[in-house]
């Protein structure tokens, strides 16, 4: 990833890694397209490790009983000037019945339920840094009627074997 200046000396790539891990989300994800060796730096588990270990703490806000009008999840941006609430308009699809399930490495994994339905559920990984939701593949089982909503539960890990991400 080291480039060269006008001299034809390299840039040294641990002066490049201070800087971007220093760099707002919004930015590194510009900088993907770049080239291959910066798309590989950025996306690498090491690199993502150092850039979360540098942000600004905030607290993540999860609100069970907001009104079907607004989303349930949002932000609280603690510094020295203040507290600042960031809604997440881009998680308007979660009104509703939106459950916050677990966390892992600033992933979350959240469960909607579809037409207010404990039997119709479907279940997305968010990446706040990102701003980005993907929802999982459905599962492949039924609740009896004689079952409850608290009758079914989900967790969410990192497999250290395998250095993914599971929801069992």
């Amino acid at each position: 990833m080291a480039t060269s200046d006008n001299d034809g000396r390299p840039f040294p790539e641990d002066v490049a890694m201070e800087i971007l891990t220093r760099l707002p989300v919004k930015s590194l994800l510009r900088f993907k397209c770049v080239g291959k060796s910066w798309y590989e730096t950025i996306t690498s588990p090491i690199f993502v490790k150092e850039h979360m270990n540098r942000k600004s703490p905030q607290i993540l806000i999860y609100n069970h009983s907001a009104p079907d009008y607004a989303p349930p999840i949002y932000f609280i941006s603690v510094s020295d000037a203040g507290a600042i609430k960031y809604p997440l308009d881009y998680l308007r699809g979660f009104r509703g019945m939106t459950y916050l399930l677990g966390s892992v490495d600033g992933l979350f994994l959240l469960e909607r339920e579809i037409d207010d339905s404990i039997y119709d559920i479907s279940l997305s990984l968010w990446n706040p840094a990102t701003r980005e939701v993907r929802p999982l593949p459905a599962a492949n089982f039924e609740l009896k009627p004689s079952f409850t909503q608290m009758d079914r539960q989900f967790g969410f890990g990192l497999d250290p074997i395998t250095n993914d991400y599971k929801v069992v």
